[in-house]
């Protein structure tokens, strides 16, 4: 999933106003299971992707959801923001950029890892050793299997990628043969 510009903009407000009340973690929390519920509920996801549904009955489930103690005050409010700007299609983009915001934050990173065979955990240790030497932070990694990399592994933490494929060796070769 792409974060957008919009998406982005409004997980740093909310980012902010969280870690001046001290709740990162709840709001981080909640948002996930927001989300966790988003993907289980097929009604839910209708009410937050259709335009046709009015703001009224948006906002009145939100409420429900903070009566039950689901989310907090902050996230009934930023809910009902979103609701009211036309934004709470963005909801699975924001609560990705707040996990970003979050771990950055921490000094932590995802690398999402391709490789052509499934990764023991000592491999998966070194990987991780040394793409925390390299980014000087604390990464985990997501490991999926891909055959047409030919051998070694492909990592992208974010926009930048580390490429120790074979593919893209051979790549590299081809353009400087090719001027």
């Amino acid at each position: 999933m792409i974060s957008t510009v919009i998406s982005k903009r409004y997980a740093g407000a909310l980012f902010e106003i969280a870690s001046g009340e001290n709740s990162v973690s709840r709001v981080l929390d909640e948002l996930q299971n927001l989300i966790d519920f988003y993907y289980s509920n097929a009604e839910f996801r209708e009410l937050v992707k259709n335009p046709l549904i009015p703001k009224e009955s948006k906002s009145a489930v939100f409420s429900e959801l903070k009566d039950k103690g689901v989310i907090s005050d902050l996230l009934l409010s930023f809910t009902k923001l979103l609701v009211e700007k036309n934004r709470l299609e963005e909801l699975e983009n924001i609560v990705e950029s707040f996990s970003d915001i979050y771990r950055e934050s921490r000094g932590e990173a995802v690398a999402d890892v391709r490789s052509v065979i499934d990764m023991d955990e000592k491999v998966k240790d070194e990987l991780v050793s040394k793409l925390n030497e390299i980014t000087g932070k604390k990464v985990s990694v997501q490991v999926e299997k891909d055959p047409s990399l030919l051998g070694g592994f492909l990592a992208k933490i974010k926009s930048t990628q580390y490429d120790a494929s074979v593919k893209g060796q051979l790549e590299k070769l081809k353009e400087e043969m090719t001027g």
